[in-house]
């Protein structure tokens, strides 16, 4: 029985609560049935030279994959990495496979990028020949192809398999948006099945080289943007909560003087949502007190052109999946850029960003030292 299972068929974010339950409840390796290379009971990989309508027709009946809904994953995903029919072909099953994996509930989803690993890696047998053939003859072999040989060896045919993910359009999302979600749940999965980290780097690698920040692009956020990326910024702020509509609106514009404003970089395949944002103030001189600037009541002055400091109180990632690819400082340091365009007499840019337990930790550390060496310990004490 599948361990969630949603009325709408959407498959909401999996709590970490739900991955224990599902590593507890998920067979070992070797019982899963994986549907083996060497298994004489299952049918070898497709081979046809083009997609069939079957083929296309196919999605999996359960939220979770049987041992023949295993089997069918494991055909098309040979098919698409080996160029079965050509190019178009391989693009029709990764889209196949893209709109199967969306279907599945984290435990069929777990099973899916198990599949990957498994059997779309670097097999022993082929790395070790190369690097015999590389060993005994360098890379002038009688083609002078023992180099290259040995490189191909090394890459894992999931890298095809990711590349025709990125290519690949689906009914609800790009193929980027599509590897984004995947990796946000098995970034998920990771703590229990470390041997995903190799497919792991792999899909990091191919993301940041797709999302380079000369591909994003930058925009001002404001109370006419789209609702629905509006409320894209009130679920994905993790430092300061946005309590509401009203809260919102401050943060964009302030009280009417544009003395608040919010940055994102967007990329072409994920309009509808900023990969990342950044909130800023405009004030006069540094800010000691975060509260004083979310404050939708407060206002030190009337128009921005009166500051001159901007403060960067909040930076926020959207995905998940673009854990590891460092957009901040890009971000921050472009938001400069068009701020001291719109504004050339702000003299000061600061951050004033909230360090998780100091407080903590510094009564902690400042228990350690005898109290005649503080004159001011009662007040840290109290």
């Amino acid at each position: 029985m599948p361990i969630y299972a949603s009325p709408e068929g959407k498959v909401p974010r999996v709590t970490s609560e739900l991955y224990d339950r599902l590593i507890d409840i998920m067979p070992s390796s070797n019982e899963l049935v994986l549907a083996d290379v060497d298994s004489a009971d299952e049918p070898a990989p497709s081979h046809d030279s083009s997609v069939n309508k079957a083929e296309l027709s196919w999605l999996p009946t359960e939220p979770a994959l049987s041992a023949q809904d295993c089997i069918k994953v494991r055909q098309l995903m040979a098919d698409c990495v080996e160029g079965h029919g050509g190019e178009v072909s391989a693009l029709a099953r990764a889209v196949q496979l893209g709109e199967a994996y969306l279907r599945l509930v984290p435990e069929g989803r777990l099973q899916f990028l198990r599949l990957i690993v498994d059997h779309l890696g670097c097999t022993k047998a082929s790395v070790d020949a190369a690097i015999a053939s590389y060993m005994a003859q360098g890379d002038h072999g009688p083609d002078g192809s023992n180099l290259t040989s040995l490189r191909k060896a090394l890459i894992p045919p999931w890298i095809y398999l990711i590349k025709q993910f990125a290519a690949s359009t689906f009914e609800d999302s790009s193929g980027i948006q599509f590897l984004v979600e995947l990796r946000g749940d098995l970034l998920g999965f990771l703590k229990h099945w470390p041997r995903l980290k190799p497919f792991d780097a792999d899909l990091l690698d191919t993301l940041t080289t797709i999302l380079t920040v000369g591909s994003l692009r930058l925009e001002q956020l404001t109370w006419n943007t789209s609702a629905a990326v509006l409320n894209k910024l009130i679920q994905y702020e993790a430092v300061h909560k946005i309590h509401s509509w009203t809260d919102l609106q401050h943060r964009l514009e302030g009280r009417g003087t544009n003395d608040r404003r919010i940055y994102g970089y967007f990329h072409e395949q994920m309009p509808k949502v900023p990969l990342i944002f950044v909130e800023v103030a405009f004030v006069k001189g540094l800010s000691s007190q975060i509260q004083r600037v979310l404050d939708v009541h407060h206002q030190a002055f009337n128009r921005p052109e009166e500051a001159d400091t901007c403060i960067f109180y909040s930076i926020a990632n959207t995905q998940a999946g673009l854990r590891g690819a460092s957009f901040g400082n890009f971000l921050i340091k472009n938001v400069v850029k068009a701020v001291k365009a719109d504004l050339p007499h702000l003299t000061t840019f600061a951050t004033l960003s909230p360090i998780p337990k100091f407080r903590h930790w510094l009564m902690n550390e400042l228990k350690q030292v005898p109290e005649q060496s503080l004159p001011l310990w009662p007040k840290f004490h109290a």
